[in-house]
This record gives C-alpha cells, sequence and structure tokens, in this order.
C-alpha cells in the first residue's frame, strides 16, 4: 500500500483533506495547512510539503532542456562560418607558383628543391581546406542532434511556484486535461474571503454616495439631506418660507392705509 493512501497518518494535529486532486502518475493533497505532493516517477524526491501561504501559483507550462538549444545554435554557428570560409577563401591559394624566375635568372621546375618545398607546402595547405569543410559538415551534423534533443526534451508540467524554495513541476500526458486540474488545485489552495471582507464589500456596494459624481471638488464627500443645498443658488428662495410673508411694495402699502383714513 502506498503512502497516497495512508495520507492521514502524514497529518499534524488538527490538519484535515480538503481537496485530493490526481494529475498523471502524482497525487496532490491540499489540507487545511499544507499542500502535500506524491511524485514517485519525478527524478527529485518523491514526496514534498509545501504550506499553502508559500505557493506563489498553479500553472501549466511547455519545458525543455535549454542546454540543447544553447549548443544546436553554436555549432550551427560554427558549422556555417567554416563552410562560408572554405568557399571564399583556399589556404592552398597562399602559394606561389612552382614556375617562379629565381633572382639568377633561372627558373625552378620540378625537380628543384624549391619546386619540391613549395608543392610540400600546398598539400598540406590542401588538406586544411578540406579539413575546415569537414568541420564545417560536422559541426552542422552535431548541431542536428542537438536541436532534435531540445524538440525531443519538451514537455507540458503542472507547475507549483514556491516562494523560497524549488518549485514543484509534475510531467503530464497530451491526455490529461491538465488546465481543469491546475484551475481546480488553485482554488483549493486560495484562502477563502473572510465574512468581514464580505460584510465590507456588500456595505460599500449599497452606499448610495459612493458615487464618484455626488464628490465635491475637493474630494469631501456630501452628506445626506444636504446635496440640494449644496446646488441651489444663493438667490433661490427657502421652499419653507411662506408666500405671503414675502416684503410687498411700498407703494401698495400707501394705498391701503389711504382706503382706511376716507372710510
Amino acid at each position: 500500500m502506498s503512502w497516497t493512501a495512508r495520507v492521514d497518518q502524514l497529518l499534524y494535529d488538527g490538519e484535515a483533506v480538503e481537496r485530493r486532486v490526481e494529475c498523471g502518475a502524482a497525487t496532490l493533497v491540499v489540507t487545511t495547512h499544507r499542500v502535500l505532493a506524491f511524485t514517485p516517477r519525478g527524478s527529485g524526491p518523491a514526496f514534498r510539503t509545501i504550506d499553502r501561504p508559500n505557493v506563489r501559483t498553479v500553472a501549466v507550462r511547455t519545458v525543455a532542456a535549454r542546454r540543447h538549444l544553447i549548443r544546436a545554435v553554436v555549432t550551427g554557428a560554427v558549422g556555417i562560418g567554416a563552410l562560408a570560409v572554405s568557399r571564399l577563401f583556399r589556404f592552398a591559394d597562399l602559394v606561389p607558383d612552382a614556375g617562379f624566375e629565381n633572382g639568377d635568372g633561372a627558373t625552378g621546375d620540378d625537380g628543384s628543391p624549391v619546386g619540391g618545398a613549395l608543392e610540400t607546402i600546398e598539400a598540406t595547405l590542401a588538406l586544411v581546406d578540406l579539413a575546415v569543410v569537414l568541420v564545417g559538415a560536422f559541426a552542422l551534423a552535431l548541431a542536428a542532434v542537438f536541436a532534435a534533443l531540445y524538440v525531443r526534451s519538451r514537455s507540458r508540467r503542472l507547475v507549483i511556484e514556491v516562494d523560497g524554495d524549488d518549485d514543484v513541476e509534475l510531467p503530464v500526458s497530451r491526455v490529461d486535461d491538465v488546465g481543469g486540474v491546475a484551475i481546480e488545485l488553485d482554488e483549493a489552495i486560495r484562502p477563502e474571503p473572510s465574512a468581514d471582507s464580505l460584510a465590507s464589500d456588500e456595505r460599500s456596494s449599497d452606499d448610495p454616495f459612493d458615487d464618484p459624481g455626488l464628490q465635491r471638488e475637493g474630494g469631501d464627500r456630501l452628506e445626506p439631506g444636504r446635496e440640494a443645498d449644496e446646488f441651489r443658488g444663493p438667490s433661490d428662495p427657502s421652499p419653507d418660507v411662506d408666500g405671503s410673508r414675502l416684503e410687498s411694495n411700498p407703494a401698495d402699502s400707501r394705498l391701503d392705509s389711504d382706503r382706511d383714513e376716507s372710510g
């Protein structure tokens, strides 16, 4: 029986299992305190524990051995450079013609010591030209091998990024719904919102005076019941003043007094 069937023996006092996720040959168990990763087929340890606050994120990535890519680029550049040099320049052309005229007016031929030495040098440089071509071809072949190794090393991994420690990488096959597993695992690890934060969100959404349109220019909030007074002009009469109490015309007052005396 494997340890994945005896997870309860690995839990602390008061710790409980909240979610269990299968990802290929690996098993991930999310508890109230930690994330338990069982990776029997990985190159690293077969079991790892991560505290939930140390989990940064859970994502699906395509990873590969970059060293193969670097080697392929370097050897390919060397091969192309060697073939270009062999195409544009021949070392054997540096040797002068063996039939040159010497200082005494005598012409060197194949039987003279000078002619033999030049032929030897020319043959050696011809071998150098051939060696440059062979090096270029070998470097290109080696670059193709490294490129094939790089392509073969590419694979999808479920990566759990851990703060302060090595990330957990789990190989997955092409048929696995690794995207759904990553989302499920990330939701299980993330802390649930507290009751205080939910109540604060509800209060902020129900407050009508949080509207930016009800803000003064200086940033102060308008108090309830004062927004009408704020936008009412200084010459507008108050709605609580009776119209009969408004000041009358003085001429009308004098006419009323004359009528009373004549009566």
